[in-house]
C-alpha cells in the first residue's frame, strides 16, 4: 500500500521537476523529514520542495509523503506565479485503510473565463479524452468541489486483487496524463497577459480550503504535535501565500480555523 503510493508521488514529482527544470528550496527546519507516533507505530512525513528558477511559471512544487500505521498519504501541490496564469495542481493518493486506495487530483484553472480559459480547459480537455475508464469514488469533498475543472480524476481501488492493481496501474497513467495536460496549460500561459489580481485571489482561497480541511489536521497534530502541524499546513503543506513575488506573505491563523483544528485533534 504505502509502496504504491510513494512510487506514484515519485513518478509525478519526476515528470513536473525534469519537465519544468524546477530547483529544491529549502523548507522551514523540521518539515523535510519529521518522525513521530500514532497509533502506537512509528510514523513518517517526508516533504520536498522547489520552484522555478530565474523567475520562471512556478512559484512553489511540493511533494509530501505521509505514513503510519494502516495509513498512507501522498499529496502534490504546484502554485504558479499569479502574473503566469499557471493552474493550481492538486493530488493526493489517501489510505486510511488496509486494502483501499483513494485518488483524486486536478489542474485547477485560476484565470478568469476567456480565451486562455478555454485553450486550458482543452488541454485538460483532450488528456481526459485519453484517460482510460476509472470506476468512480463518489462526490468530491466540497473543499475540491468548488475549484476542480470537469477533468479531474477521483477513484478508489484495492490493491490487493487483480482488478484494483489494474485500476491502480490506470490511475497511476492518468495522472500523469493530467500533470502533461498541466505542463500543456502552462505552455499557453507564455507571455499572455493575466489578471494577477484575480488569479491570487482562486489561488488564496484555494490553499486557505485545503488548509481548511478538518480531517487534515487531527492526524498531523497526534503524529507530530499540535505546534509542528500549526507550522507545517501553513508554511510548507498549503502556505498561506506560495508566491512570494506577487503576493505579500502572511502567517496567521484565524480564530475559526483554530477552533476547528483544536476540535479535531480531540
Amino acid at each position: 500500500m504505502n509502496a504504491g503510493i510513494v512510487r506514484t508521488l515519485a513518478t509525478l514529482e519526476e515528470v513536473v521537476t525534469t519537465s519544468l527544470g524546477l530547483v529544491r528550496v529549502t523548507l522551514p527546519a523540521g518539515h523535510e523529514d519529521a518522525r513521530g507516533e500514532l497509533r502506537a507505530a512509528p510514523a513518517r512525513a517526508t516533504t520536498r520542495a522547489y520552484a522555478s528558477p530565474g523567475g520562471g511559471p512556478v512559484a512553489y512544487a511540493r511533494f509530501a509523503t505521509f505514513t503510519g500505521k494502516d495509513l498512507a498519504i501522498g499529496n502534490a501541490l504546484a502554485v504558479g506565479h499569479p502574473h503566469a496564469g499557471v493552474p493550481l495542481l492538486g493530488i493526493d493518493l489517501v489510505s486510511v485503510t488496509t486494502d483501499a486506495i483513494t485518488v483524486v487530483g486536478d489542474a485547477s484553472l485560476v484565470v478568469p473565463r476567456g480565451a486562455l480559459f478555454d485553450a486550458q480547459l482543452g488541454a485538460l480537455a483532450r488528456a481526459h479524452a485519453r484517460r482510460e475508464p476509472l470506476p468512480p469514488a463518489g462526490p468530491l469533498p466540497p473543499f475540491c468541489a468548488a475549484f476542480f475543472s470537469e477533468h479531474h480524476v477521483f477513484t478508489r481501488y484495492c490493491p490487493s486483487n487483480p482488478a484494483g492493481r489494474v485500476t491502480g496501474e490506470a490511475a497511476e497513467r492518468a495522472l500523469v496524463g493530467l500533470a502533461r495536460a498541466w505542463l500543456d496549460a502552462i505552455a499557453l500561459s507564455r507571455g499572455e497577459r493575466v489578471d494577477s489580481s484575480a488569479v491570487a485571489r482562486v489561488q488564496d482561497a484555494y490553499l486557505e480550503a485545503h488548509r481548511n480541511d478538518p480531517l487534515l489536521f487531527g492526524p498531523l497534530a497526534r503524529a507530530f504535535g499540535r505546534e509542528w502541524a500549526v507550522g507545517y499546513i501553513e508554511e510548507t503543506l498549503f502556505p498561506r501565500s506560495a508566491s512570494t513575488a506577487d503576493v505579500p506573505r502572511a502567517s496567521r491563523l484565524g480564530a475559526d480555523t483554530h477552533a476547528v483544528r483544536q476540535e479535531a485533534v480531540t
